[in-house]
């Protein structure tokens, strides 16, 4: 076999087999050239046969060359872990644009609830907790509708449970959805239910005060002696007009009762000749000439109609309807929600009590504006309780008025 090649010009065959050591000054790069092969340097530029013309000393400034192109081997080191550290942080920003579950804007909006509740509940666990146990404390209904905005769609679960890599490179918004995924992948429905607990409170106190006002409102009517005065001497004042001092041409039959919407009319029949004088404001002066304080106890037995007249008992109706069937889904939830979130047993047993009481009033109730609707002589079909609650309201009022 051919011998070795011989070692390039300049360098002694010692020093080759020497150990190199690494020197003070460093420098940061290296130049990536083509050689030329060490066997073909004879004869060449690079290996003149004048070997003075291969001096070390060719010119160069060594300290000079330190200064520009090299730094300290502690300089390069620092200088190394400073870019180590940057590649990982670049790497870890991929990651997190290779694996988004949100896009920009859902995100974004996610982050902007979870703000708000941020100087209310610390951190995500904290946040969960409050929920789970129902701490009304920290929560109201317009909060967690509020809420229930930032909450995770069953997809954006699903998709986000492909998720293997570190939590921490995904965004705020997907590590809450992470800790929703982990902890309680129900959370919705325990928001959603929350709310109906915290809701159904003041819905259910509404609706209970609106059916007793009309259920009083029944009552006083039936039990208002000076109201049948009044109304008796309406009858015969119209049955004066209509028929005794009416021409034989125009006389009408003999009424035994009219309807509550005719009560108005009287107002409408205007004395001739006296300004101001009308067949109800001299109702009125006739109640008071017999008894200086009748209209008074008329408008203060009726103390419930001026409310009860705004009372949509058909609305009522439906709401009622409403939360019996919010009341049925928790129960169709609690076999999973129970063992997440114990305390909203307790208050499916409190709503499904609530409702079933409605339910009974409202019943009732009905029945009592059936009656006193039949009571006035009135047809159901056609007079709902809320206008006969009107026009007794009105009229009481405009004898007061007119007294």
């Amino acid at each position: 076999p051919p011998p070795p090649p011989p070692p390039p010009f300049g360098i002694p065959q010692q020093q080759m087999q020497q150990q190199p050591q690494q020197p003070d000054m460093l420098v940061e790069k290296k130049i990536h050239w083509q050689t030329v092969p060490t066997y073909k340097l004879n004869n060449t530029i690079w290996n003149p046969t004048d070997p003075t013309s291969s001096s070390p000393s060719m010119g160069v400034d060594v300290e000079e060359f330190e200064k520009l192109f090299c730094k300290s081997s502690k300089e390069i080191e620092e200088k190394n872990k400073i870019a180590q550290t940057r590649m990982k942080k670049d790497k870890q920003s991929k990651l997190k644009k290779s694996f988004s579950v949100l896009d920009g804007n859902r995100s974004r909006n996610v982050g902007i609830v979870l703000s708000r509740f941020k100087k209310v509940v610390v951190g995500f666990d904290r946040l969960l907790e409050s929920v789970l146990t129902l701490d009304d404390t920290i929560w109201t209904v317009d909060e967690l509708s509020i809420l229930q905005r930032a909450l995770p769609t069953q997809q954006e679960l699903e998709e986000l449970s492909l998720f293997k890599g570190d939590a921490s490179s995904l965004t705020e918004a997907e590590q809450f959805f992470m800790k929703i995924l982990e902890n309680c992948p129900s959370f919705s429905v325990v928001v959603k239910n929350f709310i109906l607990k915290l809701d159904f409170s003041s819905r259910s106190n509404d609706v209970d005060r609106k059916l007793h006002v009309v259920q009083s409102a029944c009552e006083e009517l039936r039990s208002s002696k000076e109201l049948g005065i009044a109304l008796k001497m309406a009858l015969e004042l119209g049955n004066l007009t209509n028929i005794t001092y009416a021409p034989v041409n125009r006389r009408a039959q003999v009424a035994a009762g009219i309807s509550v919407a005719s009560l108005g009319k009287l107002r409408e029949f205007k004395a001739p000749g006296k300004q101001g004088v009308t067949l109800l404001s001299f109702l009125a002066s006739t109640l008071s000439s017999k008894n200086d304080g009748f209209i008074g106890h008329l408008k203060g037995g009726l103390v419930s109609l001026d409310r009860a007249r705004h009372v949509d008992l058909n609305f009522l109706g439906s709401e009622i309807e409403t939360m019996e069937q919010k009341c049925e889904e928790l129960g169709q939830e609690l076999n999973v929600l129970s063992r997440i979130t114990p305390d909203l047993a307790d208050a499916h047993e409190g709503i499904q009590r609530t409702t079933l009481r409605l339910r009974d009033l409202y019943d009732r109730v009905i029945d009592a504006t059936k009656e006193i609707i039949k009571f006035f002589g009135e047809d159901e079909t056609n007079m709902a309780p809320h206008l006969l609650f009107s026009y007794i309201h009105d009229f009481a009022s405009a004898l007061e008025q007119g007294r």
